[in-house]
Parts: C-alpha cells; structure tokens; sequence
C-alpha cells in the first residue's frame, strides 16, 4: 500500500498529456525510425514519472489545507495522512532531481533547458499563478505548447507557430472548460480561485479558443489539416463531450477531480 501512494503522487492519470510530445516528436521527424521508440519512453520516464511526479507532489503539499477540506481530494494520499508531509518533500525533490540529471546525461542540454523551463512554469504556478483568475487559466496552458516544442526539438524540428498556438489554445479552453466542470461538483469551494468565474464568462473562453483554432486551421489549409481536424476532435471531445456525455463526464471527473 506504501508503494501505491507514492505512485498515486505521481498520477499516472495526467500523463496523457505526454501524447502532446509524441506528436511534436513523430508528425515532424524527417524519417521514422522504429528505433525513437525507446528513447521516447526513456524521455517519457524522465519527464513525466520523475520529474512531473516531483512537480505533481510539489503541487499536493502546496494544495494540502484545500485538499483536506474537499469532499473527494481528501482521500489523496497527502490530505488522507497516508504519506506525511516530510516524506512527500522529500520524494519531490528527489524526482525532479533525478529527472534533471537522466535529462542532462542522456538527452543533452537543449531537453534539460527544456525541463528547467517546465520546472520555473510550474513552481510560479502553484506558488502565485494559480491564486490568479484567468491568469491560472494562461500558465496551465503555457506547459502544452511548450510539450509540443520539446517534442520537435527532440527530433531536431522547428514547429510553425500556428500549431504552437492552437496546441495554447486548446489546452487555455480545455482549461476553462475544467473550471466550470469542477464548480459544478460539490465541494468547489475549498479551491478559492473558482469563485470568480462564472458559467457565461467560461463558456466565452471556450468557445473564443475553438473560434481561434479554425481561424488557425484555415490559415494554414491544406496543410496540416490532419493535425486540425484530430486536435479539434480533442477539443470538442474534452468540452462539450466532458459536459453532455454522461461517460466522458464520469472519466474527466475521476481524472480531474481524484
């Protein structure tokens, strides 16, 4: 059971965002090459179980007296008192150590700027950004589109910044999406920020984010339709799917709110 807290820190649920550096990495490699493959899960290691699991407990400690008092958060290992506070520090800093150095010895110098990037977005996040309304919204989605890059300078590749745009966009929308979807559950209160939005002020955020998407996707046309029509296909799956699908909105709230 030990074992299985530290793991939960790490919530291996978010790590579906790691597909953003996959396809920065494999839609603009010049040549694919069965042999990326474990060296995308080695980065994958790195990046999303060592350091983000750092990051991720960073964020719980900070999150701790919130958490204790949400009626589903509280049953996390921190708030719950499964893992103590010391051990939880301790862990952070280890992970994210050990994420840098994997990342400055077997990726280079460009990927370990990279993460050092992540890490200063994350700790002004949790430490100031995320106290901010709208302004939390921007540094949440800040981290995609700096996923996106990672995954091209992986390969080499300088990305068009219409598609670093559009990956900000979705994730910005993505994110107002998910703060309406958390105020609609009980217990919202115990995160103050929440508060200041209201159901018409996100759903403008939202929708002005996909309106911004198709101005993008008709800028560029015909290239990179593929990359449009299957990041559109996210983004309305991840908002209007998260809000009218009864299963879509029992799998974001396990993967939101737990």
């Amino acid at each position: 059971m030990g074992l299985l807290n530290y793991a939960r820190l790490i919530r291996f649920r978010s790590h579906l965002t790691f597909g953003i550096v996959l396809i920065g990495a494999l839609f603009f490699a010049d040549k694919i090459n069965i042999s990326i493959i474990p060296t995308l899960f080695l980065l994958y290691i790195a990046f999303n179980v060592l350091m983000y699991g750092g990051l991720y407990t960073m964020n719980e400690i900070a999150d701790l007296e919130s958490d204790k008092r949400h009626p589903v958060k509280n049953n996390r290992p921190l708030p719950s008192g499964r893992i103590s506070v010391g051990h939880a520090t301790a862990f952070s800093v280890l992970s994210i150590f050990l994420g840098l150095a994997f990342a400055y010895l077997y990726f280079g110098k460009l990927i370990f700027y990279f993460f050092l990037l992540f890490i200063l977005l994350n700790v002004i996040y949790t430490f100031f950004a995320k106290k901010v309304p709208y302004v939390e919204l921007i540094f949440n989605g800040l981290t995609h589109p700096l996923r996106f890059a990672m995954g091209g300078a992986f390969v080499g590749a300088t990305l068009p910044s219409s598609l670093v745009w559009t990956i900000f966009l979705m994730a910005f929308g993505i994110s107002a999406m998910r703060r309406r979807f958390e105020r609609n559950f009980k217990g919202w209160e115990a995160r103050p920020v929440l508060k200041f939005y209201t159901k018409t002020e996100l759903n403008f955020i939202v929708a002005a984010a996909f309106f911004l998407i198709l101005v993008f996707f008709l800028f560029d046309y015909p290239e990179f339709w593929i990359f449009y029509a299957f990041g559109i296909i996210i983004y309305l799956t991840s908002t209007l799917g998260a809000w009218h699908s009864k299963f879509l909105n029992r799998l974001f709230k396990s993967v939101w709110l737990k």
